[in-house]
């Protein structure tokens, strides 16, 4: 502010001419002096529409705002900086001033009308004095920004000058701007020091010009062109007006209109219609802001409204033909069902009053598309349709082939059927009806939560691709099949001849595949059983061994249950090796420590039977229930820490003759010894020498076991 009257106050000072000049001017200026002639649209040959347009439709964007400032003859705005506008620009850098800014928002609607771009004065008021005033554009002078808002005299796209002394005298300081605002709000858009954007008048300058630009706020009522049944509804459509952001679409509400809705585009589909009932139409321009700016189109375009049929399905079967339903219309008098063989050419196969056809001449292994349209009481068909269904008429009926259970779930399969774009699965059991539980395009569908131990029938249907007709039968007798749950290991026990497993599965699994993990950690397949139990005669002790299984259908290939994906572990120990040393008091047993035994079990064999004496975890054992002069059979065998048996036993035993060291002993001659060996069981003396056991367990009654093996009693014992 205090620059300016400084700057002001030198260049009055400088010269008496100039101070004639300005004086002279201001008396003229001091009654707000107004000019009569024409717009600067009509100058510049722009149509005031399209230039008002122009303004609108970057009022909210970059094209312009935000573009940064720069001294003098730059004229590349954000939007449109590759040309190099100004003398003083670069391809590529937005750069505006204030009169590159006003100059590039006057070319671009003047070039699109056809104008003359080359009359845009582009930097310094001279070549704007030389214009409005060659060309007398209607014009008006204000001595201070009050009298300019309170006039109401600009409108929106006027050029308003602003002047440190008048419009005589060039100056950096001068100001130009685009008015935006009602006539007497104060709302400018210009280039300043921040930038392109927004802002206000300022109030310190000595003069202001307001140039009449002719921006065209109201245009013509759009033309209407043609209304139709559409499938979201009556389609109205007009012809596009020059200036329009948006249309309003009215319907008649009796005598008046009823807004409707708006659209960018040309057309409008009145979603709110119903079928049956006759709708009146019409259309009018407005602004980018929501402002109306044209008339409503006279008249307006009426039609008798009728909807597209609805849930149009279709059933491709090779014992009827190809069946369509579709819901009924409101006033349709009939319906029109038509056919096509590439889904563009249509032609009329049947008409019905009813809401459903069968097309009785459809060829097997031949595609088709179908739709249906309404029918007026004059014949007419007076409906849009929807999408065509395309279906293919299958020749035939697909089959399942092969059910497949593991951890995933239940896989279905089954063979490709020609035409098919999908399959619809569906199952039934005991107490329900068919019921849908899938759609593929493949030829297998995996069901990740199948029904359990339950004997399930399962069948499928082709359909076609839109997902809305079978196009073949279904298999009505179904694929039976059942998924288990994996069988449990119950035991694992260590005979002569392997390892015997013992499990448990649902009272549907008849057969079972059982595997090994190799030496790589790979589960391989060594047998398969029809019963609940198995032998592995490959192994051999001294080594770790990991089980698993599944059920399997009864065609030995279909597996029906997942597996134990850890499987179940053993270490397959050595016999042990006993002796057995009659002591004072008892028997004793002894042996080696087997790797991976936590346990041994101690077996004597009565009346020909082995009966568990008892459990430990040493490795010798003193047997005590003795009689004088009685001999004693024993056997070990080990346990691991499930107490199940991970080695076999010596089957004959070790046996040993108890003698009680304090009972009398019988009178007998000297005799030389017989041949042979030796007795040899020593008579222990010393009662401290004894073992006792780890653990007694109760003795258990004698039970008659196969080649006289140990029991394999349960964890309890």
């Amino acid at each position: 502010m205090n620059v300016r009257i400084v700057k002001r106050a030198a260049r009055i000072l400088a010269t008496v001419l100039v101070l004639s000049i300005i004086l002279s001017v201001s008396a003229v200026s001091a009654s707000a002096y107004e000019v009569k002639g024409r717009t600067l649209a009509q100058a510049l040959g722009m149509d005031g529409a399209v230039y008002y347009s122009w303004l609108r439709s970057h009022i909210n964007d970059t094209y312009y705002n935000t573009t940064p400032y720069e001294h003098a003859d730059h004229r590349n705005p954000n939007g449109d900086c590759e040309g190099a506008n100004g003398t003083l620009d670069t391809p590529g850098v937005p750069a505006l001033n204030c009169m590159g800014f006003v100059w590039h928002a006057l070319y671009m609607p003047t070039k699109m009308s056809g104008g003359s771009t080359g009359l845009i004065p582009s930097y310094g008021n001279g070549g704007w004095y030389g214009l409005y005033t060659g060309y007398n554009l209607s014009r008006r002078y204000f001595n201070s920004k009050r009298d300019l808002l309170k006039s109401g005299y600009a409108e929106p796209g006027d050029i308003i000058w602003m002047f440190e002394v008048n419009e005589t005298v060039a100056d950096d300081s001068n100001h130009i701007a685009i008015y935006m605002g009602d006539g007497h709000s104060d709302r400018v858009w210009h280039a300043v020091k921040a930038g392109t954007k927004f802002g206000y008048i300022n109030p310190d300058y000595a003069e202001y010009l307001v140039i009449k630009a002719g921006a065209v706020r109201t245009l013509k009522a759009p033309k209407l062109k043609s209304i139709a049944n559409a499938v979201k509804g009556p389609r109205l459509t007009w012809c596009k007006v020059s200036g329009a952001q948006y249309y309003r679409v009215y319907v008649k509400n009796g005598k008046t209109w009823k807004l409707l809705g708006q659209t960018s585009n040309n057309y409008f589909d009145d979603k709110t219609a119903k079928s049956g009932k006759t709708y009146t139409y019409t259309v009018r321009c407005v602004e980018r802001s929501g402002k109306s700016i044209s008339p409503l189109a006279k008249n307006g375009l009426s039609i008798a409204y009728y909807a597209a049929p609805g849930g149009f399905k279709a059933e491709f079967d090779t014992t009827t033909g190809v069946k369509f339903t579709w819901n009924a219309v409101a006033g349709a008098a009939k319906y029109r069902v038509l056919r096509s063989t590439n889904g563009k050419d249509f032609y009329t196969i049947g008409t019905t009053a009813g809401t459903s056809f069968v097309d009785k001449k459809a060829v097997p292994g031949k595609s088709y598309y179908y739709t249906v349209r309404v029918v007026n009481s004059k014949g007419k068909m007076c409906s849009a349709y929807r999408t065509p269904l395309k279906g293919y008429f299958v020749n035939g009926v697909p089959k399942l082939t092969s059910a497949v259970t593991d951890n995933s779930g239940l896989t279905l399969g089954w063979n490709a059927m020609k035409g098919a774009d999908q399959y619809v699965v569906y199952q039934k059991y005991a107490g329900t009806g068919w019921k849908r539980i899938g759609v593929t395009n493949k030829t297998k569908l995996l069901i990740k939560k199948p029904v359990k131990d339950t004997e399930v029938k399962y069948t499928i249907r082709c359909m076609n691709k839109s997902g809305n007709a079978f196009t073949s039968a279904s298999d009505k007798s179904g694929f039976t099949a059942v998924s288990l749950d994996p069988p449990k290991m119950t035991r694992m026990e260590a005979l002569a001849d392997g390892v015997k497993l013992t499990y448990s599965a649902s009272a549907l699994a008849t057969r079972f595949n059982i595997y090994r993990k190799n030496d790589k950690g790979v589960w391989a397949k060594i047998g398969a059983s029809d019963t609940n139990t198995f032998i592995d005669a490959t192994a051999v002790p001294g080594k770790t061994y990991t089980y698993t299984l599944r059920s399997v259908a009864a065609d030995k290939k279909s597996t029906t249950s997942g597996f134990n994906t850890k499987g179940w572990a053993i270490k397959y120990v050595a016999t042990p090796q006993i002796t057995a040393t009659a002591t004072a008091t008892g028997i004793n047993l002894s042996w080696g420590k087997n790797a991976g035994a936590t346990n041994y079990r101690v077996f004597v064999k009565k009346d020909g039977k082995w009966t568990t004496v008892a459990n430990t975890t040493g490795t010798s054992y003193e047997y005590t229930d003795v009689e004088n002069g009685t001999e004693y059979t024993l056997t070990v065998r080990c346990i691991d820490s499930r107490k199940w048996f991970n080695s076999f036993y010596n089957t004959e035993g070790v046996t040993a003759t108890y003698i009680d060291p304090e009972a009398p002993q019988p009178v007998t001659e000297a005799l030389d010894p017989p041949a042979g060996d030796l007795a040899t069981v020593q008579i222990g003396t010393d009662a401290t020498q004894a073992s006792e056991p780890v653990s007694e367990l109760p003795t258990v009654e004698p039970t008659t076991v196969p080649s006289e093996q140990p029991l394999t009693e349960s964890a309890t014992e």
